[in-house]
């Protein structure tokens, strides 16, 4: 791999462990405020996150932008709550931004363009 595509697989490490960081503390938030039951609604977004990222870095050209519309749509609801009357509007800022600075570097990186190309270009190569 070519530096730039290892700058592209460290950035969407790095974005993955934000938003898993990003994601956990919505669950103490939520649990905080709702109790231990509100922690298993949030089960199936984990799932679908590690999914999305395992997907997109083995070369899933359509995970990347599945990936992108969902942080963009998660931290579009964490802005829209902390402007809206939020319990703790900074919180929700901040859990807003740490999903929509991912997106935007997801969406717009060259270093992740190269590396979802090395991938694909891997994947032909095994099979065939």
């Amino acid at each position: 791999m070519t530096v730039e595509q290892q700058s592209g697989w460290a950035i969407l490490i790095v974005s993955l462990v934000v938003v898993l960081i990003a994601s956990l503390a919505l669950v103490v938030w939520d649990v905080s405020i709702d109790g231990a039951k509100a922690a298993l609604f949030h089960i199936p977004r984990f799932a679908l996150i590690i999914g999305l990222y395992v997907w997109l870095l083995r070369g899933g050209a359509a995970a990347r932008w599945i990936l992108v519309a969902l942080l963009v749509f998660g931290g579009g609801a964490g802005l829209y709550g902390a402007f809206s009357g939020a319990a703790r509007p900074i919180l929700s800022a901040i859990l807003g931004l740490l999903y929509l600075a991912p997106a935007a570097l997801i969406a717009t990186s060259s270093s992740v363009n190269a590396f979802l190309a090395h991938q694909q270009a891997r994947a032909q190569r095994s099979s065939a």
